[in-house]
């Protein structure tokens, strides 16, 4: 008989609560396969029967930009691991909401003490423990989502927030003065990644631009848009052979890498590196 598990209910302090929508971004199937394989996360069981979300819509009404949506419903999740194990707990979509705009971190703060306050005094909510983060949104026309702010954990058996710890998770563009200054090094390697694949397919003026997160000042991740607006299906081929050559000048054993191949209709091809197959994989899509 399986064990009975206790219920997460994830809380994002927009003023929405357990704000995890089952619309995540828009990806191919390809895509989310490689993307699959190469995270190999916990993640939460959903519990059944599934409960309609209170607060679906809301996050896009307060966000100003469609990455924020996914990052803060990606990340949530993610922090959420070290608090509330996957063995132990379900995941269950918000119930809650205190509809309400964190404008700045002192304002998100206060408000999330009025958020734990609600719950503690409503005996309709059950007393269990509460994780609550800050996320400041990007720039509308940002490439790169926010940044979660802070996070602080209330176990069960308190009613008020105790302090706040910094999550130092933060995102950089390519090319960018920001992350030259932060590290110089991987700057100039995707530089040349980047001249490489230029010069082979020049007559089609390739362009790059590169999203890289960092966790605790340390690189975890990297994504690159490889735009060539017009392209034929001989061409993607020599593109991807000679991104996924090219990669190796990059790779870091243990970073996951995603190169995606995009001309005027949409993404036409992927490449993607591995770190726990310790592969390259390479596709048309």
């Amino acid at each position: 008989m399986k064990k009975r598990r206790r219920m997460l209910f994830l809380i994002a302090p927009i003023m929405m609560l357990a704000s995890c929508s089952s619309e995540g971004e828009s990806v191919t199937a390809n895509e989310k396969m490689y993307i699959s394989s190469v995270q190999k996360k916990e993640v939460y069981e959903i519990q059944q029967p599934a409960k309609v979300n209170i607060a679906r819509g809301l996050i896009v009404k307060k966000m100003n930009n469609a990455l924020n949506i996914n990052e803060i419903e990606r990340g949530l999740m993610d922090l959420s691991v070290s608090h509330f194990s996957t063995d132990k707990f379900y995941m269950q979509e918000g119930q809650y909401n205190d509809d309400e705009i964190n404008d700045v971190e002192k304002y998100g703060k206060e408000v999330a003490k009025k958020i734990v306050a609600d719950i503690r005094k409503n005996e309709k909510y059950p007393r269990v423990p509460i994780y609550l983060t800050l996320y400041q949104e990007s720039n509308i026309n940002d490439i790169i989502p926010g940044i979660f702010l802070a996070e602080t954990f209330i176990s069960k058996d308190t009613d008020t927030i105790s302090k706040w710890s910094e999550v130092n998770k933060k995102y950089y563009t390519f090319p960018s003065d920001a992350l030259y200054s932060l590290d110089q090094n991987m700057y100039n390697k995707i530089l040349i990644f980047k001249e490489d694949i230029q010069a082979g397919f020049k007559h089609l003026n390739p362009k790059i631009i590169g999203k890289l997160r960092y966790e605790d000042g340390k690189l975890t991740d990297i994504n690159m848009d490889l735009h060539i607006p017009l392209i034929n299906d001989v061409e993607l081929i020599g593109l991807l052979q000679l991104t996924s050559t090219k990669l190796n000048t990059i790779l870091f054993d243990y970073i996951p890498i995603t190169v995606r191949v995009i001309d005027h209709n949409g993404d036409v091809g992927i490449v993607l590196w591995d770190p726990i197959e310790k592969q390259i994989f390479a596709s048309p899509i």
